[in-house]
């Protein structure tokens, strides 16, 4: 049986609605939920965990405040016989169906580490109004994993909301503090993947992710890039140079020239991201077939009457209603900075 797991943290509202969400379209689904809060949040979550587990296979796992989220995960990951998981934070919404129909296709492709779909990313505005915006995913399948490497730097995407072999997700988590490093954790999430194997992209969203200013962030993916030469970039290519030397086998000095040219390449999509170039609607990373999918998907959902629309309509209203909730409660994370600079100081 897939699994579903949740870590959460000071974030009971915000858990409590990700539950009520699986109870309300998915319900049956196996889902554990590994929770680092503190001990004044334990009420909270109590009243959460008993008003979805009569329609889940649910499953509360409460882990001392201090235990990092690393650990909280591998002690998840290691006692389960599940081959494929979904990792999901507490405050973001699977769309289940779409990534579970991937499982056939992982059991017959071994050579393929997971299977993600498009994002819809949705924030409030200053004023009141909701941002909506696409989050692409793309299939990476060459058989070098220097070939993957060089594509999946030409448009990057973040791996994580996906439906991922248990193996690579425990392999993820012994490198998590390097997976979340602000400017380069999704990309370097995407590095370990690739290193591993293959990217399946589906042509539909997978997930609804939420940006809310009650919670407490990780200091953002998009923060201003470090400079040339700094230590934390420094730190970074050595870490893809050994890699790729010690897993893809290139000797060192080809390692050293491949992992300058991907963090250059991360920095570059970065301050000039390729889909805001002019003509990139012909450019042949924007003509993937999945790609014009999942685009034309969300255009749909934009548009009243349309069959996405239908069909995802419930979804985001009752994902829409939950954001106001935890706005207006306020209890998420009350107290804590908005921004933590490190996951170490955020765990």
């Amino acid at each position: 049986m897939t699994r579903l797991i949740i870590p959460t943290r000071n974030r009971p509202v915000s858990a409590a609605q990700v539950l009520r969400y699986l109870a309300e379209f998915y319900p049956g689904s196996a889902v554990i939920v590994a929770d680092g809060s503190q001990p004044e949040y334990h009420a909270a979550y109590d009243a959460a965990i008993v008003a979805a587990g009569g329609r889940l296979a649910l499953e509360y796992r409460r882990y001392d405040p201090r235990l990092p989220l690393a650990d909280r995960l591998i002690d998840v990951l290691e006692a389960l016989a599940d081959e494929y998981v979904v990792v999901g934070a507490d405050d973001d919404f699977p769309l289940l169906d779409e990534l579970l129909s991937a499982e056939p296709f992982l059991a017959d492709h071994p050579d393929y580490v997971l299977a993600i779909g498009a994002v819809l990313s949705l924030a409030f505005e200053p004023d009141g109004s909701l941002r909506a915006r696409l989050m692409h995913a793309r299939s990476i399948i060459s058989d070098s994993p220097v070939a993957r490497l060089l594509d999946y730097a030409r448009w990057p995407f973040p791996t994580s909301f996906a439906l991922v072999r248990r193996t690579q997700l425990i392999a993820r988590c012994r490198r998590l503090d390097l997976n979340a490093a602000p400017f380069f954790g999704d990309f370097t999430m995407g590095f370990h993947d690739l290193l591993a194997g293959k990217i399946l992209a589906l042509p539909q969203l997978g997930y609804i992710r939420t940006v809310n200013a009650a919670h407490s962030k990780l200091r953002s993916d998009a923060s201003a890039p470090p400079m040339a030469g700094d230590t934390e970039t420094e730190a970074i290519a050595r870490h893809y140079a050994l890699l790729l030397a010690s897993e893809a086998r290139l000797p060192a000095d080809e390692a050293d020239a491949l992992a300058a040219r991907l963090v250059a390449a991360r920095i570059a999509t970065k301050a000039d991201p390729p889909h805001n170039r002019p003509f990139f609607a012909f450019d042949p990373l924007f003509r993937e077939p999945v790609i014009r999918l999942q685009y034309r998907s969300f255009r749909q959902l934009l548009r009243e009457g349309s069959p996405e629309r239908r069909r995802h309509l419930s979804h985001l209203r009752f994902v829409v209603e939950g954001m106001r909730e935890v706005e207006a409660q306020a209890i998420d994370n009350a107290g804590e900075p908005k921004v933590y600079e490190s996951l170490s100081a955020m765990q």
